[in-house]
Order: C-alpha cells, then sequence, then structure tokens
C-alpha cells in the first residue's frame, strides 16, 4: 500500500484523537436527530483509540525503543555504553515518576547514539521505555526481520507523532521529544518541536493524570564550549553540541578515558515540569504562545544541569585579565590609586597586570583529567577508600543550577586541595576554583594547580591597596562568570584538629559584592574533609611541640616513599546545610548598597563565618580512629582494657547518636546491627571498626598493646605521642563542648566558696552557673564555635536537662547540685575533655606572669610557655602532655591580648616587623592572677576511678533511645 493510500486513514485517526470536546459537541449535535450514530462514533473512537494504543505499546511505530536488541547491537553496547554513569538517585527519580503519570523525556538535540543508551539503560533498571521519538528510526537496532519492516515501512500506517504523542500521554505512557535537529536554524527547530508541545499541552488539559517533562542529559565530553567557536566548531559541531563525527570521536576517546581513570560520560535527569502545574501559571497564553513558553523553559533547565557538570565558557587567562582592567568598576579604582600611590597610568597597568598573572586561574579540564588519572592510583594505595555525602552532593548539585556556589571546607591536609575537586569530578561536576595559599604556586606543580582552577594569594595584602582592588575584582569576575568557588575559612590548616578560627577577608569581599548587586542568589556550603590518619601526622607533632613551622607542599608529601608505603584509612567528605547569602542577611539589609561597610555589617561578617564553620562541625563525620583517641586520652589510668575502652566508646558513641552527629559508614552498620539484633551488645557490633582504628594507631607507634592483671589485653598511650594522638580526638571534641562546660563550671571552686565536689555538694544558684558557663565560653571563644549569644540559655537548659536525665545533676529551689560525692564516673569523663585545654591557657598565663613588665617577642613568648610545660611535664605538675601545643598557646595569648591583661606592640628588627607583648598595667597584673587561680580551680584534680563503669542511659544498650534510622 502507498505512503499516498494511508491518507485518509490518517485523517480518521486524526479527527477521532481531537480533543474531547469537539467529539462531544459533534456527538450532542447528533444526539437529538441520531442517538445511534452518536453511540457508533463514540464506540469507533474507543476502538480506534485502543488498537493505535495496541500498536504503540508493541513497538511497532520504527521511532520507539526496542524491547528486544540484534546480537550486533548488544556486543556494540557492551563495547561503547558500558562506561556511562548513570547515578542510583537519576534511576529512583524516573522510576517514581512513571508511577505518578504520563512521562516526556526531553533531550536538547536529535542522537541517535544517546536515545540508544537510555533504551539499553530503560531496559535495565526497569524503567518503562519510550513507545515514540521525533524524527528517529530505530530500524537498526531491531533483529533482521524486524529491522527490515521499520527501514521500509517507516511511520506508514501511523497518524503524526503530535497525534500518537496525545495517544500515549493519555494511555499514561512515555515518549522522547528532541528540542533540536542538530545542525537546522533556531527557526526551524521550533517550528518542529512546537505543534508536538502544543499536543501535549492540549491534551493536559483533556485529562486529570499528570503528563511530565523531564529533561534528560547526556555529556559526552566534560569541556566546557569555548567562549570563541573555532572553524572546526562550525564544520563538526561544537562539544556539547556535536556533529556526527565529533560525537563518534567522543564515543571512540570515552575507551582510553575510562581506563586511564579521565572521567566517564554522564547522565543527569532534571526536575519534572508537571504540565497541571504549567497550564495553571501560564493560563493566560494562547497555545502557540504556551508552548514557545514551554520550550523555553525546558532549554533553560537542560542549559542549567549542563553548566552543573561542564561549567560556563570557558575564557583564556588573558582573556580574564583584559576584561577585568576594562571594567569600569576597576578603571575607577585605578583612577584613584594612580593619585595616591603618586604613581603613572602605565606603571600602574603593567603591574596590575603582573598581579593578575600571578592570582589568576587558567582553567583547563585536561589538567583536571591529568591529576584524576594521576591520583586514583596514589589514592587506592594509601587510602582504602573515599565515603563521599551523596545525599548532600545531590542538594549541592540541585542549587547549584540556581545559585552561585561558595564551598567552604574544613582544612586539615594539604590533601585538601585535592580531595573535593577530585570528588566533584568523578561524581560528574565541574570542579571549583580554589583559593590557594601562594606557597603552592611552585613548580612543576604550581602551573597543573593554575590549570586545575587554583588562584591564588598571598598571605596579607592589607598594606598593599592595589594588590587588594584587583584581587576582589577577580573573585568578583570569576562570581560572575558563573564559577564555584572555594576557599579555606580558617585561612591555614589546623594542626590541633579542631578548626582553626575563620578569617574574615575573601567573606568580607563576597559580602561587599554582593551588596552592592555585583553577584546575586549566592550560598555557601559547608564541607568537612576528615581523614581516619593523616599524612602530615609526623610534622604536626613536631610543631605542636614547638618547632618553627617549615613550608611544605602536597608535592613533598605524595613524593615520600613512606606516604607511598603506608595505609592512611579512609577519607570522609560531608556537606553541611547551605547557607543562603540573601536569607541571612535579610533582603532589606542586603541590597541597602547605599549603607557604607560599618560596625554592624563587621559584626554581621563575623556571625556568618561562625554559622559557617558551625555548619562544618555539624557535618563531620565521626569515624573510629576519633572515638578510640578520645577514649584512650580520656581514660585515668596508665592503660586501659580492651573491655574498658568498648565500654566507654559505647558510651561516647550513643551520646554522638544523641547530639544528632554524622556517623561514618562502619559506625552507622554497628548501629543499625544493634537496632536489628537485641541479643547483641554495642560494644560487640562496633568492636571490629574500633579494633582497626586502634591497630591503625599502633602502626603509627601511638599506641602499644599492654596485658592487664585479668590476663586480658590493653592499650597505652606513650607519653610523648599523646600530642598526635589529640588530632583526631580533637576532630570531634566540639560534639562534648555544652556537656564539658557544664561539668567544668559546676566543678569550678571560687576561693571564697565551699568546695563542692570533694567532700559534700553545695547547691549552686542557677545566675552563679549561668556566669561560670559564661565565663567558659568566652575563655573558649577561639577554641570552639559556640552557639550564637543568645542561644546560651537554650544551650544550657537543654544541656541541664540531659544531665538530669542520667542524675547527674539534681535541681531545686536552692539551686543546682551534682550528685555524689563522689561525682557519677560519665560527669567527670566529660569534665577531663577540657582538662589538657585548660591546662595550656594555665602555661601561657604563668609564662606572662613570669615575663611582667618585659616585653618579649610574641615568637619567644610561646616558646617559654612550651618549655614552661616542658619542666612541669618532668616536675609531674602537668598531667597532660598533649597541653604543651603551639597552637593552644598562641590562642590563649591571642585572648589574654583582647582582654587587655596583655599590651602589645610592633616594632621593626632586621628589617623585620615583630609583635612584642608585656602584661598589662594598673589592674592587668592582679586580673592575670585571678585569671590563674580561675584556670587551676577549673582544671582540679579528678575523683576518677579507672574500674568504674560510665553511667547514665547510654550505658544500657537496651535503654538507648533509638533515634529515627539508627
Amino acid at each position: 500500500m502507498s505512503r499516498k493510500a494511508f491518507e485518509p486513514m490518517r485523517g480518521a485517526r486524526r479527527a477521532l484523537l481531537n480533543a474531547e470536546q469537539t467529539l462531544s459537541a459533534e456527538d450532542e449535535e447528533a444526539g437529538a436527530e441520531a442517538p445511534s450514530r452518536a453511540a457508533e462514533a463514540v464506540a469507533d473512537r474507543a476502538t480506534s483509540f485502543d488498537m493505535l494504543l495496541e500498536r504503540l505499546r508493541t513497538s511497532a511505530h520504527p521511532s520507539a525503543m526496542v524491547a528486544r536488541t540484534s546480537w550486533l547491537t548488544r556486543r556494540f553496547l557492551t563495547w561503547v555504553l558500558a562506561s556511562v554513569v548513570l547515578a542510583q538517585r537519576c534511576i529512583d527519580s524516573l522510576r517514581d515518576l512513571q508511577t505518578r503519570g504520563a512521562v516526556v523525556h526531553i533531550m536538547r538535540t536529535r542522537s541517535l547514539l544517546d536515545y540508544l543508551y537510555f533504551n539499553v539503560a530503560f531496559e535495565r533498571e526497569g524503567i518503562r521505555p519510550a513507545r515514540l521519538a521525533n524524527g528517529l528510526n530505530t530500524w537498526m537496532l531491531r533483529p533482521f526481520g524486524a529491522a527490515l519492516i521499520a527501514l521500509v515501512r517507516r511511520t506508514a500506517g501511523f497518524p503524526p507523532e503530535a497525534d500518537c504523542l496525545r495517544v500515549l500521554a493519555r494511555a499514561g505512557e512515555s515518549a522522547t521529544l528532541f528540542l533540536q535537529r542538530g545542525r537546522t536554524s533556531d527557526e526551524q527547530d521550533t517550528a518542529d518541536t512546537l505543534p508536538l508541545l502544543e499536543a501535549l499541552l492540549d491534551q493536559q488539559a483533556a485529562q486529570t493524570t499528570p503528563i511530565l517533562c523531564v529533561p534528560l542529559l547526556l555529556v559526552w565530553e566534560k569541556r566546557p564550549e569555548r567562549h570563541r567557536p573555532t572553524l572546526l566548531d562550525g564544520v563538526f559541531g561544537s562539544r556539547q553540541s556535536p556533529g556526527f563525527f565529533k560525537k563518534l570521536w567522543y564515543v571512540l576517546q570515552n575507551f582510553w578515558q575510562s581506563f586511564l581513570h579521565l572521567g566517564a560520560p554522564t547522565v543527569q535527569v532534571s526536575s519534572a515540569i508537571d504540565l497541571r502545574t504549567f497550564r495553571a501559571e501560564n493560563g493566560h497564553l494562547s497555545l502557540s504562545a504556551m508552548a514557545l513558553a514551554l520550550r523555553d523553559r525546558l532549554a533553560d533547565a537542560l542549559e542549567r544541569e549542563e553548566r552543573v557538570i561542564v561549567g560556563p565558557w570557558v575564557k583564556s587567562a588573558r582573556q580574564m585579565r583584559d576584561e577585568i582592567l576594562a571594567d569600569p568598576r576597576v578603571r575607577n579604582d585605578l583612577a584613584r590609586l594612580e593619585i595616591t600611590l603618586e604613581v603613572e597610568r602605565t606603571e600602574l597597568i603593567e603591574r596590575s597586570r603582573a598581579i593578575l598573572r600571578e592570582v589568576a586561574a587558567d582553567f583547563n579540564l585536561l589538567a583536571i583529567k591529568f591529576f584524576s588519572a594521576a591520583l586514583t592510583p596514589i589514592w587506592n594505595q594509601i587510602y582504602d577508600g573515599f565515603e563521599v555525602d551523596h545525599d548532600g552532593l545531590d542538594r549541592l548539585r540541585d542549587l547549584a543550577t540556581r545559585k552561585r556556589i561558595v564551598l567552604v571546607p574544613s582544612h586539615k591536609s594539604h590533601i585538601d586541595y585535592l580531595v573535593l575537586s577530585y570528588v566533584f569530578y568523578q561524581n560528574g561536576l565541574i570542579p571549583p576554583h580554589i583559593a590557594a595559599g601562594l606557597n603552592l604556586s611552585f613548580w612543576p606543580l604550581g602551573p597543573l594547580f593554575r590549570r586545575s582552577g587554583a588562584f591564588f594569594l598571598r598571605r596579607s595584602f592589607t598594606d598593599d591597596p592595589l594588590y587588594r582592588a584587583l584581587f576582589n575584582a577577580y573573585l568578583v569576575k570569576l562570581l560572575e562568570e558563573g564559577f564555584a568557588i572555594e576557599f579555606f575559612i580558617e585561612g591555614t590548616r589546623s594542626r590541633t584538629g579542631k578548626l582553626n578560627a575563620p578569617r574574615y577577608g575573601m567573606l568580607n569581599m563576597i559580602v561587599e559584592a554582593f551588596r552592592s548587586g555585583d553577584v546575586d542568589a549566592l550560598a555557601f556550603v559547608p564541607v568537612s574533609v576528615g581523614y581516619e590518619k593523616i599524612i602530615e601526622g609526623t610534622s604536626y607533632r613536631k610543631e605542636l611541640e614547638g618547632e618553627e613551622k617549615r613550608s611544605e607542599g602536597i608535592g613533598d608529601l605524595l613524593k615520600t616513599s613512606a606516604v607511598l608505603r603506608s595505609r592512611y584509612g579512609r577519607v570522609y567528605v560531608e556537606f553541611g546545610q547551605p547557607i543562603d547569602l540573601g536569607d541571612f542577611l535579610g533582603e532589606s539589609a542586603a541590597r541597602a548598597s547605599a549603607v557604607p561597610r560599618d560596625t554592624d555589617l563587621a559584626r554581621t561578617v563575623r556571625r556568618l563565618a561562625y554559622a559557617i564553620v558551625h555548619g562544618i562541625n555539624d557535618a563531620t563525620a565521626v569515624t573510629p580512629s576519633a572515638i578510640a583517641a578520645l577514649v584512650l586520652l580520656n581514660d585515668p589510668g596508665d592503660s586501659i582494657s580492651d573491655a574498658r575502652l568498648l565500654g566507654q566508646a559505647a558510651f561516647v558513641l550513643c551520646m554522638l547518636r544523641d547530639r544528632g552527629a554524622r556517623l561514618s559508614r562502619t559506625l552507622r552498620d554497628a548501629m543499625g546491627q544493634l537496632a536489628c539484633d537485641n541479643v547483641i551488645t554495642i560494644e560487640s557490633a562496633m568492636g571490629p571498626s574500633l579494633r582497626e582504628a586502634v591497630a591503625l594507631f599502633e602502626d603509627d607507634r601511638l599506641v602499644t598493646s599492654a596485658g592487664h592483671e585479668d590476663g586480658t589485653g590493653g592499650w597505652a598511650v606513650p607519653r610523648h605521642r599523646r600530642a598526635a594522638l589529640a588530632y583526631y580526638r580533637n576532630s570531634i571534641l566540639h560534639f562534648f563542648v555544652p556537656e564539658a562546660v557544664l561539668a567544668t563550671a559546676l566543678a569550678l571552686v571560687r576561693a571564697d566558696e565551699a568546695p563542692c565536689l570533694k567532700d559534700k555538694c553545695v547547691p549552686i544558684p542557677h545566675e552563679d552557673l549561668v556566669e561560670r558557663v559564661r565565663f567558659l565560653s568566652r575563655l573558649f571563644k577561639y577554641e570552639f564555635c559556640f552557639e550564637a549569644r543568645d542561644q546560651l540559655a537554650v544551650v544550657l537548659e537543654r544541656t541541664l536537662v540531659s544531665f538530669e536525665e542520667r542524675n547527674w545533676i539534681r535541681r531545686s529551689a536552692e539551686g543546682i547540685e551534682a550528685t555524689g560525692p563522689p561525682p557519677a564516673p560519665g560527669f567527670e569523663f566529660l569534665r577531663a575533655l577540657l582538662l589538657p585545654t585548660l591546662e595550656s591557657y594555665r602555661l601561657a598565663a604563668d609564662a606572662m606572669l613570669e615575663s611582667g613588665a618585659e616585653w618579649v617577642e610574641h615568637r619567644t613568648l610561646v616558646g617559654r610557655a612550651l618549655q614552661l610545660g616542658r619542666q612541669k611535664l618532668r616536675d609531674n605538675a602537668l598531667r597532660h602532655p598533649e597541653a604543651i601545643a603551639r597552637p593552644t598557646v598562641e590562642t590563649a595569648i591571642r585572648l589574654l591580648s583582647e582582654w587587655q591583661l596583655l599590651e602589645t606592640r610592633r616594632v621593626t628588627r632586621a628589617r623585620r616587623s615583630v609583635r612584642e607583648l608585656r602584661v598589662g598595667r594598673g589592674t592587668a597584673p592582679r586580673m592575670l592572677q585571678d585569671l590563674v587561680q580561675q584556670l587551676r580551680a577549673a582544671a582540679q584534680q579528678q575523683h576518677r576511678d579507672p574500674d568504674d563503669a560510665l553511667d547514665g542511659p547510654a550505658s544500657t544498650p537496651n535503654r538507648i533511645p533509638r533515634s529515627e534510622g539508627s
């Protein structure tokens, strides 16, 4: 039968598939005269609908996905498409959508290869196949006989694609719609797709079942589009809209790229657009205008998803420099500095170009691919794997389609610079631009870092207004272009395991850019990067003991043979809750660009900084090594038995779960095992992971095995290794700070008060307790990140309730008192967590008192405090060797200066500016003496028996309150 012969049949089917209201109107006209004819029309219509639907469901349409492919096709698919990454979240999303209504997969450019991949993937994952795709013929995918029929008949016997779409949508089936043909004009593409979108919108008006349009993206090449297309792009297509030969090249290069870990093609599923909602929002438009708006929205969704994977257009470093220097804002700054610095304009421009060359990244995805290939075998050699917060990564992926992203990770190792970029690239996201210290710009890794997105900044540039203006302009330019930015708010790596106090420089620049309107829709994402065992452990230990910091880079670490021969456990990457800058500042204040930067803004930036740090702390994954280190260091005995280690670790783990802390996978598995088994104890559930962590410490000689009188095994921590082990304890110490502060406040004895927690307990008035808690919070303001000041009462009440539930305290009309004597073992366990820090602060205060009115260089003063600690340790006057820690002593001196107990001045020696300190005048010496007495009281001798079992609900597994998901 000729194609022309099918025209009457097509016309009949098209009439039968028109909107139901039109047919109903015709039936109504004929109803009065010929009710039997109306019934026959309805029956014929239903029969024709059922016949067409049955044909479409049996893959009779030449463009339908094939249920059974040919042998040659299956071999080809196994060879070509095996490495394409289709994440489980995408699979789950598509499965969920097909239960909610008719699904129309929207793809940007018509591609048989992409369609072929989804054909295979849908069949493998049990996802409903597409019964129709506009403009395609899948004859070559079918077995020989079916392929011959599809090739000869093409679409003969079928109504137009728009009518087929109506039938499929009404029946709740799936289809695929391409928005572009490929090498045609936008006008032609629009003309081709608008009738199909109009049909979908019109059909949605006639049915209640939702029609869901789901943008699908398959990215073969992750390099972003060039800012200026080349001649070859015009011939073979661009990177993201390739022609046939370029896509064929992408398929071929995928083999060796997958083998060398250079990346893999990635699938992204965007949020579905419900046509019921879309029609309701755009009901004022005509059908054609509504279809055009729908097409634009679908195209925008695909573009946003593509930018998340491949990033914005890439400009050369030179072009970025030229655009920055041509920016009117920068030109105004240069004109002002030309007068202020009394420098010729040409010289100022040359200096500006030199500064931008020093600062700017020269991003090239080939460098990222190189690092991926080089680092994968290294990671496999030294780590047991990466535990990545994939739920958080999905939140970030969604956020990146709507806002500019600033990643703020913790900074514990030089490896941090590589980890986040590696995780992003391996999970189908474009890596961020990273603010790195100028010390990492060394050859040969410096140029590679620059090409992988690193931009470099000096340690300080407050004295160079030109550098500050240009660095700020470059930062704003990156955000305007749409690049994600990563910077370390701590400024330098933490040598203690705790987060350093935040620095405000880059944060100030970003907030000012947002308030001025240069950047909009921006969110900060706190990120915790943790390590079961740190590579720089030896160098950190030496620095803690007083050795001067030595500049070392990533290359120094990875080229060390000892590193490559060692095992360092697992790496943990966790994403905190995003902080929307507009919401944080308040919409009215965020756009008040006329308001100058003042103390209120400075206070807001500080609050934002601590909110970010708090987010990092909350996102920190609790590891077995951190729990083991905390228990080992907190035990009062010279050694701890294996049973006691497990018992105290169970107490710690349950408190952490009650606090809602994130647990590593091994600990989650242990808690899950406990929840499912009423016989097993928490000690036995977490025992294997804890012993594995201790074995890692033993390999590094941080702990030694020790026997006990009862013949059981145990562990001891050598005194000279306690500082190194404290690094791992400190990574989770912040989770216990409210409890530890309250326990210390209750134990704090003033000279004019009767002793508490010794012979008897005296009730403490609530107001006095609040004052003590407030004092300790101020004392440790740079050591730990506390809740906002206005939340102090809430946190204190919550902690008091927790202590009451554990029967550690009693509340009465007279006040609050600890149960005992002696104090509860769990109470003393928590108080012991702060004792090393209190002893460090006392060393700093004692060293300052010994110096008296003498001006002492800051570095010398720190050295004296550390030396004093070593002397006290030899005299058994210092109970915690880990208190001899340079960073903690430096923090204490900073606090004493801020409290105006110390005077500070700057002097120049040997052409070097140094800071000198001395005890302040007037009442400062007496106040410093009082502080020493308070520190001595807070760090008083504990009442702990090494054989005591920790008490409270956590000590009995069957009394642990079950949290959701445990």
